[in-house]
């Protein structure tokens, strides 16, 4: 027998603490119980996204992730609440997240909670000092915007913190793809373990192999007596964050895809295996699809790596956030500068949202250091204070592509830009909407495919 929505709201009213929100995180129900502690009219709260009837709850994060947070301890107005919270599905599609307290009478609830929040206490602080000692240095916190796009890109970390499988995070240079790789990590389970970064092209392809597995004693000259651990040793149970993953030798990537398959490393001049548990989180700025058909990086590694792929996106595809980075930046800087510059106005804002920004972020921080030694102390940044940039960039016309750009210019571009666009939807339809197909078809990978449709605003 099926029950009525009477009978459930009647259940609901007997429980403690629930909540139940849509897919956006906005209040569809909340029961009178709840309402009335936490001091909110009940029928006003309906429609309202939960952040703004309960600012420090985590319903939000359970409608991006789909995963359930079992046994949560919740604190609201000096209480402390101990909450189930599940995703809600049907027909195995997300349609919203419940929250209920576990126990039943909170007294019941304090007495527990005495029990062990001491020992809780004790944890935290030390899981805190161990993480100050091998943690990220940034958070997801650390990645500022509010566009689509980078609540899409928050949204696929969340995903990939929860799991275990190996990340590949692919984006221009200085879109910030270390900072998802931290974020990732610091999201993770592996938090309080050690989170081990290698830039593959700094390294010096004969001394690759050394830094990622170690070697023994005397096993070649200049070997440090008594030997030296690899970094796989040095991230066993947290991350290791291979940067620049296209420039490792392909002998190296023999000896990476043994390790990622028999989890265990040998360290040169040794002759037994050392077990290591490593999640694996790497970038690159370059095509690997074209780089295995070109046998430059083996197709066995790459699909190994490749389960898990996070498209960091362009500054110019998110121009809208240009204001809020430009905020954090100079946050930073005063830090760093020993400086005090107080903010940014709207119209400078602006006049930086008209550039394409082909170096992303860094190029953006670069902007900035340069207009904040030219303002006064307790100042605001203001259009005169990026006179060079304005000369360079929108006076005189320079393109991403670094030549003047005209009107005959322009007008030859907007007719390129206008046939690839046709071209790719007509292939598109040629190959029913298959990317895969259409990417083969007009002898391009499919990230880049997928960049071109997102840029040239192609629905599919």
């Amino acid at each position: 027998m099926a029950i009525d929505g009477e009978l459930a709201e009647l259940v609901f009213e007997q429980m403690h603490g629930v909540i139940i929100v849509d897919t956006s995180a906005r209040i569809l129900y909340i029961n009178k119980q709840w309402a009335d502690l936490i001091g909110v009219d009940r029928n006003e709260s309906v429609g309202k996204h939960v952040k703004e009837v309960l600012p420090s709850t985590k319903m939000d994060i359970i409608v991006e992730t789909g995963k359930p947070m079992n046994s949560d301890l919740f604190e609201f107005k000096g209480h402390t609440y101990v909450c189930k919270r599940v995703p809600l599905f049907k027909d195995g599609k997300l349609i919203g997240a419940f929250s209920c307290e576990i126990f039943e009478n909170m007294e019941i609830a304090d007495e527990f909670i005495k029990k062990i929040k001491k020992l809780s206490d004790e944890l935290d602080y030390y899981k805190n000092e161990v993480r100050k000692l091998r943690r990220a240095n940034y958070s997801i916190d650390n990645i500022k915007g509010e566009s689509k796009t980078i609540k899409h890109l928050k949204k696929q970390i969340y995903n990939a913190a929860a799991s275990n499988s190996t990340v590949i995070v692919q984006g221009e240079t200085g879109t910030g793809k270390e900072l998802v790789a931290h974020s990732i990590h610091d999201l993770s389970t592996r938090n309080i373990n050690n989170f081990i970064k290698l830039n593959c092209a700094a390294i010096p392809s004969e001394l690759i192999e050394s830094e990622l597995f170690g070697y023994e004693e005397g096993s070649f000259t200049g070997a440090k007596k008594g030997g030296k651990q690899g970094i796989f040793e040095l991230a066993h149970m947290g991350s290791l964050f291979l940067d620049e993953i296209c420039d490792l030798p392909l002998a190296a990537q023999a000896k990476l895809l043994r390790v990622l398959q028999e989890k265990e490393v040998n360290r040169i001049g040794g002759h037994r295996s050392v077990p290591v548990d490593v999640r694996i989180i790497t970038a690159t700025n370059q095509d690997m699809e074209k780089m295995v058909e070109e046998k430059k990086f083996r197709e066995d590694l790459y699909y190994r790596l490749h389960v898990i792929q996070i498209l960091v996106p362009p500054l110019r595809d998110r121009k809208e956030d240009i204001g809020p980075l430009c905020r954090s930046i100079i946050d930073k800087l005063n830090y760093n500068l020993n400086m005090r510059v107080k903010s940014i106005s709207d119209r400078a804002v602006y006049m930086l949202q008209k550039h394409d920004w082909p170096g992303n972020i860094r190029e953006l921080q670069n902007v900035i250091e340069r207009a904040m030694n030219k303002v006064n102390y307790d100042d605001t940044l203001e259009e005169l204070h990026f006179d060079e940039f304005k000369e360079k960039y929108l006076e005189r016309g320079i393109t991403k592509y670094g030549k003047k750009s005209g009107k005959g210019r322009r007008f030859l571009e907007n007719i390129v830009t206008q046939t690839e666009r046709e071209t790719i939807i007509r292939t598109l339809k040629l190959n029913a909407g298959n990317k895969t197909k259409t990417a083969a078809h007009l002898n391009i990978s499919r990230p880049l495919l997928y960049q071109k449709i997102k840029r040239l605003g192609i629905k599919t």
